[in-house]
């Protein structure tokens, strides 16, 4: 019963968040069900995957497809190396590395959470007027943490689509949701070859995930951009610091 639990609390926060919640999945799979670092990330591949394809499918009136394609095409040349970085990477650099990573993205969503924007004229997804030169730092640099962390990338892509595709929030969410369900199956059929993964841990994970999602989702039209960010953010960096301590620990235990 406790993993369908932490599942819920976690497909939540992607509901909520559009993929920015995602980057829970890991320290939730490690600390709550006790996996290593490494097989968390591949674990959190497959259940961020699945539930990003039923948001997407709950929200699809709201993506811009042919942008999400694009992100999606370009962010999957970069995964592999992502893949590659994190063989490499010792379990207390892992997990230290994205703690940091979960620190920076709780400062700068409640920093973006308190800012006033102007709304903009239409909250209809956009599919044009973008230059694809525009889109490959960003979605080369999702797709390289994607591979890495096992992450979806949310955090990156919404603010992204909002700047260079002129979206509102919430169409940026949805399209964000679609990128995430491609670039997390892309990766995980990369990375499944070289780590083991817990099919029935991650069913039984995945079946709340699925649960939150639902509630994330219908919860995310009741509130506000800005609470929901400060929901995240607070989240995560309470996880941040505590992977950041945990991973001290462990790399004074090593010396």
């Amino acid at each position: 019963m406790s993993i369908i639990l932490l599942g819920i609390i976690g497909g939540i926060l992607l509901g909520l968040t559009g993929g920015g919640g995602a980057i829970v999945a890991v320290p939730v799979l490690v600390y709550g069900v006790g996996l290593p670092i490494k097989a968390a990330t591949t674990m959190s591949l497959l259940v961020v995957g699945i539930s990003a394809v039923i948001g997407t499918l709950l929200r699809r009136q709201e993506v811009a497809w042919r942008n999400g394609v694009v992100f999606a095409i370009i962010g999957s040349i970069s995964a592999p190396l992502g893949i590659k970085a994190a063989q490499i990477f010792s379990e207390p650099l892992l997990l230290g590395s994205f703690a940091l990573l979960m620190l920076l993205i709780a400062i700068i969503t409640l920093r973006k959470s308190l800012q006033v924007t102007p709304a903009l004229k239409s909250s209809l997804p956009s599919n044009g007027g973008v230059a694809v030169v525009k889109i490959i730092p960003i979605a080369m640099l999702t797709g390289f943490l994607t591979g890495l962390f096992g992450v979806g990338g949310g955090f990156i892509i919404v603010p992204a689509l909002v700047i260079l595709s002129k979206m509102e929030n919430k169409p940026a969410v949805a399209t964000s949701l679609f990128i995430i369900s491609l670039l997390s199956m892309f990766s995980l059929l990369n990375k499944i070859a070289v780590i083991e993964v817990d099919f029935k841990l991650a069913a039984i994970f995945l079946f709340g995930s699925i649960i939150g999602m639902l509630f994330g989702s219908f919860v995310a039209k009741k509130i506000t951009n800005r609470l929901s960010q400060q929901i995240f953010a607070g989240v995560a960096g309470i996880l941040g610091v505590l992977m950041l301590i945990n991973s001290i620990t462990k790399l004074l235990m090593a010396v």
